[in-house]
């Protein structure tokens, strides 16, 4: 029986041993990801800032003597329309979990959503939060040309004919390798409130005129807020995953040292066993 314990044990130990090699393969793979996605997110942060201090700029400028709905209008009783950022992959629960109950705390009857990643488990992550499906849009990924225009035509027809209200982006704010949180960032109206409208009094020259500029930079600004915020989400999600696979590593690692010492154990005891056996037959 003794001998039996062993071979189970030798068994389990190989096994696990297999499941550490492919986790710890996988966290190599989040490791170059991470690498690679923190780089693009550093160099949209450049295209990102530009183009919000741009338009913080000229879009306050025109509203002092002008309405423009896309930069301000009230919107407080009307459906909104929430572009959320899930995992592209089926193996970042945690962070998709994270998304759907920061979304919980800011959803509101009627209000519907535009999701970009995995779809799937944008549904499983929505169900465990008790969030009704209300995907209405989906996107599984991202980037600067096609994909950007079309999403950026549909949001600009929808808000500006009202079909909602205002438009708001969920992602993962990433801080450092360990700590990503979700966070929102308004899109349509421009300005969430009169308030946020900077007063500038400063002279700008501006050719051909404001007007044109302002229609002219609205979809870039869109643009490169979408663009930047999912790379930061990219980024998030590859430290996540990262964590997750070294944390499993870590854990089957301890699994097979415990085994270890139990396998130890056994066989000390079967060798205490034999020589017991021994001294009584001599005896």
């Amino acid at each position: 029986m003794s001998a039996l314990n062993v071979q189970d044990i030798q068994r389990r130990v190989r096994s696990i041993s297999s499941t550490k090699k492919l986790t710890n393969a996988m966290m190599l793979i989040a490791t170059s990801n991470l690498r690679k996605y923190r780089l693009k997110m550093q160099e949209s942060r450049i295209f990102y800032n530009t183009y919000l201090d741009l338009g913080n700029d000229i879009f306050s400028r025109y509203l002092e003597d002008h309405d423009y709905p896309y930069l301000y209008r009230k919107h407080d009783d009307m459906k909104k329309l929430f572009i959320v950022i899930f995992s592209s992959v089926s193996m970042s629960s945690s962070f998709d979990y994270a998304i759907a109950n920061f979304l919980k705390t800011k959803i509101k009857e009627g209000d519907e959503l535009y999701v970009i990643g995995n779809r799937k488990m944008a549904n499983v992550a929505l169900q465990r939060q008790s969030i009704p499906n209300k995907i209405v849009f989906s996107q599984s990924e991202l980037s600067i040309g096609s994909r950007l225009e079309a999403i950026l035509e549909r949001i600009l027809r929808l808000y500006k004919n009202e079909t909602y209200g205002s438009i708001e982006l969920i992602y993962m704010h990433y801080k450092n390798p360990l700590v990503f949180i979700p966070k929102a960032k308004y899109l349509l109206p421009y300005f969430k409130d009169k308030e946020d409208i900077i007063t500038n009094n400063t002279n700008l020259l501006i050719e051909p005129n404001i007007e044109a500029i302002v229609n002219a930079l609205i979809p870039h600004v869109l643009s490169a807020s979408i663009y930047g915020k999912y790379i930061e989400s990219r980024v998030s999600e590859q430290a996540s995953k990262r964590n997750q696979m070294e944390n499993a590593t870590n854990n089957a690692q301890e699994i097979i040292d415990n085994l270890l010492m139990e396998r130890a154990r056994v066989r000390q005891g079967n060798i205490t066993e034999e020589i017991n056996e021994i001294t009584s037959a001599l005896l």
